[in-house]
């Protein structure tokens, strides 16, 4: 008890720290910034929701069902999609999250200065990382939690990332509460209404946001399920508790989509309209990729997306590879204890292998189903290595940890 309250003060003496030297740095990238657009992370996107952030302010938040007009206005001209004078540029495709932050923040904030609405996704930054810190802390002690909440902040992604005002910022710090979040639920077998009621939430709160993050909404209680639990993976999720938390975060996100296709519908007066709307873009937008040259075999784009943008310092840098390399070094370690020391297979990594391979694939599944989306959005997309990378992370901790306690005994 004395221990545990002992590494407690240490983890609040850590977390206040980095979270003192975290907001150091991101007030100094917010006076860079000052009213401009962040090159970093999606300008076209930005400038979009900024301007409708302010159409919502000054028509009304109902005047057009909580849709936003994103050529409103006159910032940023030469960014975003250009003013039409014959017609407004109502949004219809992504529901209106980040135009809603906006609108918020304006309201509270008053709209002379663009940098404050960035404080949003700042303070979101903040909380996410303490949460995110907290919560692994209590499934896996102090080092763990020392360990992950650093290399969470570490990666490129998350500073080029972080104070996105169209959405990118905001998806990743949700992703990091729910990521600790189902570790804490599934370690310990917390499958109850508030564990899924929470995960419902968030899935929903990612979902209002944006739409290419949901294979890693949906799926990503899968790891969790492979890495902590002792029974198999089809008899776990066959139990109902289980089965209603994993589904949560995408129904949660699901029934974000649906809302906002409810939105198109009072838009555009019926359900006609609103399905013409989606399919005219769906029909846009394929016909545009495919005619723009980019190379779409998926196998392609992964291996640009783990092997040419990371490097760039863009998106994990180094960081992904240093991890990788301790992964494997922490397999080697136990197959060469388990034979030559141990004599016998004490040490077990088959789960921490299966769990890491199925983070793989979830970080691709948005590549595999949505190539063209892929492809087109090469400066924001390889962002969904973050599942990939946390796991990784995560099971090389585990397995040091259950190396160390073997050498202990």
């Amino acid at each position: 008890m004395i221990d545990a309250r002992k590494d407690l003060y240490k983890f609040l003496i850590f977390i206040s720290v980095l979270i003192g030297i975290v907001t150091t740095f991101e007030f100094r990238l917010l006076e860079a910034l000052s009213d401009n657009l962040c090159q970093t992370s999606d300008p076209f996107s930005e400038a979009n929701s900024i301007r409708g952030s302010e159409y919502l302010l000054e028509k009304g938040f109902f005047h057009t069902y909580g849709l936003a007009d994103i050529a409103y206005g006159n910032k940023f001209p030469d960014n975003g999609v250009k003013k039409n004078p014959a017609r407004p540029s109502i949004y219809t495709h992504y529901p209106p999250g980040p135009e809603w932050l906006g609108y918020l923040n304006f309201k509270l904030l008053g709209h002379g200065s663009i940098h404050k609405l960035r404080y949003t996704p700042m303070l979101l930054s903040l909380v996410a990382l303490s949460i995110f810190g907290y919560l692994i802390f209590l499934v896996e002690g102090l080092y763990v939690s020392v360990v992950m909440t650093t290399l969470v902040c570490l990666v490129p992604t998350y500073w080029k990332m972080v104070l996105a005002l169209h959405y990118h910022g905001n998806a990743l710090s949700l992703l990091l509460i729910m990521f600790a979040l189902l570790a804490y639920a599934v370690k310990d077998g917390k499958y109850g209404w508030g564990v899924r009621s929470l995960l419902l939430v968030l899935g929903f709160m990612q979902g209002w946001l944006s739409f290419d993050y949901f294979f890693l909404v949906a799926l990503l209680p899968i790891p969790f399920l492979l890495l902590y639990s002792n029974e198999p993976f089809i008899a776990l999720i066959r139990k109902k508790t289980v089965g209603f938390t994993l589904l949560a975060p995408g129904l949660g996100f699901i029934f974000a989509h649906v809302m906002h296709f409810l939105q198109n519908i009072l838009y555009f007066g019926g359900v006609n309209g609103a399905f013409a709307d989606m399919f005219k873009a769906a029909q846009k937008s394929i016909n545009e990729t495919l005619s723009s040259g980019i190379p779409f075999s998926r196998l392609k784009v992964i291996d640009q997306y783990l092997f040419d943008l990371p490097y760039r310092n863009y998106f994990f840098g180094n960081y992904l590879i240093l991890v990788l390399l301790v992964f494997s070094l922490c397999i080697i370690a136990t197959v060469i204890g388990n034979k030559i020391f141990l004599q016998q297979n004490k040490i077990k990594i088959k789960k921490e292998v299966v769990a890491v391979a199925a983070s793989f694939v979830i970080s691709n599944a948005w590549i595999i189903t949505m190539i063209q989306h892929a492809g087109e959005h090469q400066h924001f997309v390889p962002r969904h290595y973050y599942v990939f990378y946390l796991i990784v992370i995560l099971t090389s901790c585990l397995t040091v940890k259950r190396i160390y306690s073997i050498r202990q005994l």
